[in-house]
């Protein structure tokens, strides 16, 4: 049996205990003094609860569609793991479709968003998450972030998606290519590159 700490709400945590059998049950632990997103608990077989993954992903969002944090953030919060996350585009559907609409955020947005979170000491992160990026200056700014996140918790893991097409289709601009390439893969602990991003 594994047991790992789910925290959302400031005064409600519960912990998820995933059986053999792969059943799921979920406990709920109310506590007033649980502040910090870290707690232990025992579960039934003994196994102890400790330092919740706090996870902040930075990818895209669209209106209609699954793509990117749409499709990340929740699948993450029910496996257990506690997840900010900032967008970096917000489309009206996926780039693929002939036409879509909406905003590309620059490295102004995200300094803004991360600085926010920095000054009130919300960047604890055990894992840091990437994936499309929609304009340079915003990708060059991911560098900055991430150095800034392993400055506060050096074991953070970092995973970059570097998503810039497929099937011999860009969804990015090309330019892109060269700041992953010398700014943001080199400080990546994981990469998951397509086949045509890999080529």
């Amino acid at each position: 049996m594994q047991c790992w700490i789910v925290s959302t709400l400031r005064q409600l945590r519960y912990v998820t205990v995933r059986t053999l059998d792969r059943k799921i049950s979920t406990k709920y632990i109310m506590s007033s003094n649980l502040d910090s997103g870290f707690v232990s608990e025992n579960c039934d077989n003994g196994v102890t609860i400790a330092d919740s993954v706090r996870v902040l992903s930075i990818q895209s969002h669209v209106v209609s569609g699954y793509v990117g944090n749409k499709c990340a953030v929740f699948p993450l919060q029910v496996l257990g793991f506690d997840v900010d996350f900032i967008n970096s585009v917000q489309f009206s559907n996926h780039t693929g479709y002939g036409l879509f609409k909406g905003q590309v955020l620059n490295d102004r947005d995200l300094g803004d968003l991360f600085s926010g979170i920095q000054a009130n000491g919300l960047v604890n992160y055990t894992h840091l998450l990437t994936g499309y990026v929609g304009s340079e200056s915003f990708l060059k700014k991911i560098a900055d972030v991430v150095r800034e996140v392993k400055k506060a918790t050096s074991e953070t893991i970092y995973l970059c998606d570097p998503v810039l097409g497929d099937a011999g289709e860009f969804y990015v601009p090309e330019s892109l290519i060269g700041i992953y390439q010398k700014e943001v893969l080199p400080l990546a602990d994981i990469a998951t590159p397509n086949t045509f991003e890999l080529e």
